[in-house]
């Protein structure tokens, strides 16, 4: 319950983002040009202001903002106690899929944040090689050729793809033993 609510205040909070973006910049630059603000205040404003700005902050916010809205949709249908398990199978798959066609559409995400950014080309930071912080070894020669772009592709979708196929496998467990159970109230039915 309280995952869910955090989830949906997330996506209450990015979807405010996304929809009041110049309201929220016009308020910062505000804040920054006022003399009356402690200069914490406005170099706190400044930062927030560059953070909103930026192209990474952006892309994420985009993204995330569709996700959230779709997750929020599917989890308010399977809060329903009147749903059925083969709905709320369907609507898993649904959301999959979804998730598969926004990852395709990574390029769209991308042009729209270049343009509400207002930067000339996609900026994802450099390719720092870290070390591992717990074995001090350096990191794999796999992930040192990933750009940061597939990155940041793969990161936000693939959680969500993991967190998907755990919950099919969980769904699927239920269903069968379900249909097992019940198997002779369905050959019944079948049968009327």
């Amino acid at each position: 319950m309280k995952l869910e609510i955090r989830r949906s205040a997330r996506a209450d909070v990015l979807r405010s983002q996304v929809t009041s973006r110049n309201e929220i910049k016009n308020g910062l630059e505000d804040l920054i040009e006022d003399n009356t603000q402690t200069p914490d205040t406005r170099v706190t404003a400044e930062g927030f202001r560059i953070a909103l700005e930026s192209f990474q902050t952006t892309l994420l916010m985009l993204i995330w903002d569709e996700i959230l809205k779709k997750m929020d949709k599917t989890s308010e249908i399977l809060k329903r106690k009147d749903v059925h398990l083969l709905c709320a199978n369907k609507k898993l798959q649904t959301l999959y899929l979804f998730l598969s066609v926004k990852r395709s559409n990574f390029d769209d995400y991308e042009a729209k944040a270049l343009q509400l950014a207002n930067v000339p080309e996609s900026n994802y930071g450099k390719n720092k090689k870290k070390e591992f912080s717990f074995t001090g070894e350096k990191r794999p020669i796999f992930l040192e050729n990933i750009s940061k772009r597939e990155i940041l592709n793969c990161g936000v979708f693939l959680t969500k793809y993991l967190q998907y196929f755990r919950t099919m496998k969980q769904k699927k467990r239920l269903i069968r033993s379900y249909e097992r159970k019940f198997e002779i109230l369905r050959n019944l039915h079948e049968k009327e």
